[in-house]
């Protein structure tokens, strides 16, 4: 034991005196004897990537004293770090940075803060992250998050909001028609002299339909009651969006209205009309369940709908006024094409029972050159033949021909429009008899019958004075 503690003794002086063979570096050169040596790499060091004098890294000639300190130890480069990357868990990064770019560089590089590696794109992102979050310790706590800013807006009427729910429309918002000729500037001015804070965002058709915000003071039924007292204000309306509201209670199906009423030759009820044929070129919800269409026809929709809740009877079958033999106007033109555009004769019958009879050429009608008035018979018989052929029921085209100089033929019952398209010179088909009538065999039945009742000399001979009757020309 003595002999190996007296080893162990020696060994220990051996490395605290630097002698050979110790481990540790002896007859270390001072930076000016290596300089006058000729700047040697001792014998035995080896260096990955060639020569000590040139920094790869950087890419420029390292210094004596760099090189000297690589080979005889120095200053060490201070170790950085890594960033504690955020808990996997909540996301790759702080919740209060927010997302990261969309759109990115498609380079590789190692990203700041210990993220792992990345674009060029993410790292500058990452990077200006970090600096706010050094600025601002506090910043991205939940007890520093501003709280939301509640609303200061009155509240609406119940009557109001039970007719239109909260997320049916956009809330301090209105689409605001305008009188023709005013600029966007105009208006917004004439609208805020009544709702103070008023701003126009859009004006569309011409200037005659703004798209207006309205200040905190205020709200929607507020607004379109004071806009009332403008002058050049045509109308204002809810800037509606489309959705699945809730089911309320009396209707049916789950978060879907109350089934619209259809009719049998439209898409509205027959008693509501026909449609503005001139409407605006936006699209909104439609009132009712009636889908998406022009803040016109939703206008229109809505009055109708208010009047049926207003007079319930008014929804029952639209009794005939008082005189007419017919329920609704009747025509039928009969056309052929041909090299200068169309010719022929259309035939109109009112609902009172008269009727009349004119030539034709494209859009250009010639002076009536028959006229007369129905019998109780005649129209009898009319309305007896459009219920045997179910009118309501055909389609707006028939016949395949579509080739060059058609013959067509035009059936106009109210506002139901039928055209059927026939060869060049070919007659109009006989139904044939018995069994069920094709819609051709359907067309055909009706417009046989009116030329067949309307004809002087062929056909049911009429009392003079009735039918037949020649129009009085006037004298040149």
């Amino acid at each position: 034991h003595k002999a190996q503690l007296a080893a162990l003794e020696k060994e220990l002086a051996e490395l605290k005196g630097g002698k050979p063979g110790s481990g540790k570096q002896t007859d270390v050169p001072t930076f000016e004897e290596w300089v006058k040596g000729g700047m040697k790499i001792p014998r035995g060091r080896a260096f990955l990537g060639g020569t000590p004098w040139f920094d790869e890294r950087k890419g420029e000639r390292r210094s004596p004293r760099e090189v000297y300190k690589m080979l005889y130890g120095g200053e060490k480069p201070p170790v950085i770090k890594p960033r504690p990357r955020p808990n996997p868990s909540k996301g790759r990064f702080p919740a209060h940075w927010g997302a990261p770019p969309r759109i990115q560089t498609r380079d590789l590089r190692p990203l700041p803060g210990g993220y792992g590696r990345g674009s060029s794109t993410l790292a500058k992102w990452i990077q200006q992250n970090l600096a706010k979050d050094a600025a601002n310790p506090n910043r991205g706590k939940s007890e520093n998050t501003p709280a939301k800013p509640q609303s200061k807006r009155p509240a609406l009427s119940p009557a109001f909001s039970a007719k239109h729910p909260d997320g049916s429309y956009a809330t301090g918002e209105l689409l605001v028609g305008v009188e023709k000729g005013l600029s966007k500037e105009d208006s917004e001015n004439m609208m805020a002299k009544v709702i103070p804070g008023l701003k126009a965002r859009k004006a569309m058709i011409n200037n005659t339909i703004l798209h207006v915000t309205l200040p905190e003071s205020t709200n929607v039924e507020l607004a379109m009651a004071k806009l009332k007292t403008v002058k050049a204000v045509r109308y204002s309306e809810l800037n509606g969006r489309v959705g699945i509201q809730p089911a309320q209670p009396g209707r049916a199906g789950i978060g879907i209205g109350q089934p619209r009423p259809r009719s049998s030759n439209g898409r509205f009820p027959d008693h509501w009309g026909t449609p503005p044929r001139i409407q605006t070129r936006d699209l909104r919800a439609l009132p009712g369940g009636y889908g998406r269409g022009s803040s016109t026809l939703a206008r229109w929709i809505q009055k109708n709908m208010d009047l049926d809740k207003a007079n319930p009877s008014r929804t029952k079958g639209k009794k005939e006024p008082k005189g007419n033999v017919l329920p609704k106007k009747i025509s039928l033109k009969d056309a052929q094409g041909g090299f200068a555009g169309f010719t022929g004769w259309v035939t109109t019958i009112n609902a009172d029972g008269t009727w009349d009879r004119r030539q034709f050429f494209n859009q250009q009608l010639r002076p009536i050159e028959m006229q007369g008035k129905l019998t109780d018979a005649q129209a009898k018989a009319i309305q007896a033949t459009m219920t045997t052929a179910q009118i309501e029921k055909l389609p707006a085209r028939l016949g395949n021909f579509h080739g060059a100089n058609p013959h067509v033929l035009t059936l106009t019952h109210g506002e139901k429009q039928i055209v059927l398209n026939l060869p060049p010179g070919a007659k109009l088909p006989k139904p044939l008899p018995g069994g069920k009538l094709i819609d051709t065999d359907a067309f055909a039945l009706v417009a046989q019958k009116l030329m067949t009742l309307l004809k002087n000399d062929s056909g049911p001979k009429f009392p003079p004075g009735v039918v037949g009757r020649p129009a009085l020309k006037p004298r040149r």
